[in-house]
């Protein structure tokens, strides 16, 4: 006799709705940490990190990608 009564209907509703809605929460805030992981204009995001991280490991740590191409360029004063 298993009986799904109007009140367990609504209980279990409600459940499946909280939890919908916290889920939903947590993927934006996933989404939107993602997104500032490869936006290309914050100075932060993972390409930047990478290829700086690369290219201190080749140098020494001396310089950034773009301070050693600027000294390059224009000469190191």
């Amino acid at each position: 006799m298993n009986r799904w009564t109007p009140k367990t209907v609504l209980i279990v509703g409600g459940v499946v709705v909280l939890g919908a809605w916290y889920l939903k929460g947590k993927a934006g805030e996933a989404l939107a940490s993602a997104g500032q992981a490869i936006n290309p204009t914050n100075n932060d995001n993972i390409i930047y990190r990478g290829a700086n991280g690369l290219w201190a490991s080749v140098t020494d740590g001396k310089g950034t990608i773009g301070t050693d191409l600027y000294d390059w360029l224009h000469g190191e004063d």
